[in-house]
């Protein structure tokens, strides 16, 4: 058991280098300065040298990855260009509506696989059992990005039942209550995975 343990955790840091490896070069050669993107076009030359030079841009490749995994290791993930903030923050704003989701698909999940695997065992070779196996084998085989698409299409736009969209801040989903907001993307997620149980 130990050596099954200390195996899959050699085999999940050496995922986690490859990744950030990648990550990584894509980054440092994708077109275009990083001090450019972030100053804009109209930023003189200057301006685009002081900041690669703060920035630490001018290091050679290997120091800043270096730097980089260390970042990474000490739980830094950078700062956000987009929004204005840094990584961590963005990321855990949003992980509170990510855990929701993720506990009410596994809600779901856990006593549908439950019954429907006892049933199909209670009535091997029955029609409820082939009719169980042929609703698996269906719901399996579609992508979750093409059930949601069909899911939304039904339960938003014909019937309009359940909203399209939701931020589930407070008092931005309208009409809408916050559980109706989670329950088109937690059936999502929760009946494929019902099925592949």
């Amino acid at each position: 058991m130990k050596r099954f343990v200390v195996k899959h955790l050699l085999f999940m840091l050496l995922t986690l280098f490859a990744v950030s490896l990648l990550v990584f070069t894509l980054n440092e050669f994708s077109p275009g300065a990083v001090a450019r993107k972030i100053l804009g076009a109209y930023a003189t030359q200057e301006q685009v040298d002081l900041l690669t030079t703060q920035m630490g841009l001018d290091r050679p490749v290997l120091v800043r990855y270096v730097d980089y995994l260390g970042a990474l290791a000490s739980g830094d993930l950078g700062y956000s260009t987009r929004f204005k903030l840094p990584v961590r923050d963005v990321i855990f704003k949003h992980l509170a509506n990510t855990a929701l989701l993720a506990a009410l698909a596994f809600a779901c999940i856990v006593p549908l696989s439950t019954v429907l695997g006892v049933v199909a065992g209670m009535r091997e070779a029955s029609r409820l059992d082939r009719a169980i196996l042929m609703f698996s084998t269906v719901v399996a085989s579609i992508p979750e990005f093409a059930l949601g698409v069909f899911l939304a299409s039904v339960f938003v736009v014909w019937l309009g039942w359940l909203p399209g969209t939701a931020t589930l801040l407070a008092g931005a989903a309208g009409r809408w209550r916050r559980s109706s907001c989670c329950r088109l993307p937690s059936s999502c997620c929760s009946t494929r995975a019902t099925s592949s149980a």
